[in-house]
């Protein structure tokens, strides 16, 4: 199973490559600067619908999406990470460390080895852009960097319903995965980059698709990220 995931995530990695790689050699070949579309971060509660709602505007945009599983593996396989910094030119590719350097000095991390790894792993990301992040504190990682950060919330009872449906439980199993989860992942941002997932202030735009509903949700983010940025070039 392992292996099967890591195969996945290594194609994942090497078309996104590829993809930017000939969106830098067309802007090259133009004489342009090579144009990088801003990420787009997903924070979600479990249930919310947020998982689905990045797989929708990543098909919607033509992006690729790299949810906690890809870049936990990106972080932990060198090899797969190189081939993300491979595509990038020059200047990108110079940048990096430099804004590691200036993210480390800004003593958000611990010195445990993941972090930095991971922090790396969604810097190249951005520097590459054209992708949508899901989870793993992301939107604190680029704070203050061209992207659009998303929140999605919805009620307890909305929650449970949708973690019983997709997973084939009992409410009573649901309820415990969706509490679990709320720890766990306050925990990660709380340990790792010290702050808080619920503070408002890290996201531009937290919303309810409960409420607002999924194909909704989805237009509201695509229409407002494309009056921000522009349409991706081709």
């Amino acid at each position: 199973m392992k292996g099967e995931r890591h195969e996945l995530v290594n194609q994942q990695v090497i078309r996104y490559a590829l993809e930017r790689q000939a969106a830098i050699g067309r802007a090259n070949r133009e004489g342009k600067a090579p144009a990088v579309r801003p990420v787009i971060t997903v924070s979600r509660q479990l249930g919310s619908g947020g998982t689905a709602i990045a797989e929708a505007l990543a098909q919607r945009l033509g992006y690729q999406l790299f949810d906690r599983e890809i870049i936990d593996t990106v972080a932990q396989e060198s090899g797969v990470h190189r081939q993300i910094v491979d595509a990038l030119d020059e200047k990108m590719r110079s940048g990096i460390e430099q804004w590691m350097d200036g993210v480390l000095h800004r003593r958000i991390f611990t010195a445990e080895e993941f972090i930095p790894a991971l922090a790396r792993v969604l810097i190249t990301v951005a520097r590459a852009g054209s992708a949508v992040i899901v989870g793993r504190g992301a939107n604190f990682i680029l704070a203050g960097e061209p992207a659009l950060h998303l929140r999605m919330v919805a009620g307890l009872e909305y929650r449970i319903g949708r973690v019983m449906r997709h997973l084939g439980v009992g409410r009573e199993e649901a309820e415990t995965r969706v509490h679990a989860a709320d720890r766990e992942r306050q925990r990660f941002i709380e340990k790792y980059l010290h702050r808080e997932i619920d503070d408002p202030t890290a996201y531009h735009l937290i919303l309810n698709p409960e409420g607002l509903g999924h194909e909704r949700t989805v237009d509201l983010v695509h229409t407002l990220y494309r009056e921000i940025h522009g349409s991706e070039p081709r």
